[in-house]
């Protein structure tokens, strides 16, 4: 939120979307208020079609403390997105090679400039194109996750 905040403060167009939901939603809605940032950042909860809600993205950021392969990054690089994530989470990650690594230690001030300055004037069905090559296909994925699943209940639990 202090990261969209400094967004905020050079670009008044932008708005910030949060998916999710979690103990910390009454501190997260304190803060938005506090920063005076009740028209521009949307709280959406749990989201049921990520799809629809990334395609109204211009860019994805994660400044997250820790993360390993995260699923909703590789969803975001699967519809096409720009990603500017923090250096905590794993460089496997960046199969389009489009992310951006960032310090936690780096000042609001830089994530927003990185954010807002991130090029937005290329082709996103090139992210899905690679992905899907890359083998994160939704398709292929649920028929491999299936075949597991068959496999494991006609196996008594075991592979």
């Amino acid at each position: 939120l202090y990261v969209f905040h400094a967004c905020k403060q050079r670009k008044k167009n932008v708005k910030l979307l949060l998916c999710g939901d979690g103990k910390e939603r009454e501190a997260i809605e304190r803060l938005i208020c506090e920063l005076k940032l009740e028209e521009d950042v949307k709280l959406l909860g749990i989201v049921d079609h990520v799809n629809q809600v990334l395609q109204a993205m211009d860019v994805m950021v994660m400044p997250s403390l820790f993360e390993g392969l995260p699923f909703s990054l590789l969803e975001a690089q699967t519809a096409g997105l720009k990603c500017i994530v923090s250096d905590a989470v794993s460089k496997e990650s960046d199969v389009l090679k489009w992310n951006q690594f960032l310090s936690l230690n780096l000042e609001d001030d830089l994530w927003a400039e990185t954010i807002l300055m991130t090029d937005l004037d290329y082709d996103r069905l090139t992210g899905y194109r690679v992905m899907k090559q890359s083998g994160f296909d939704l398709e292929e994925s649920g028929a491999e996750a299936e075949k597991m699943i068959c496999l494991k209940l006609q196996n008594n639990g075991r592979y």
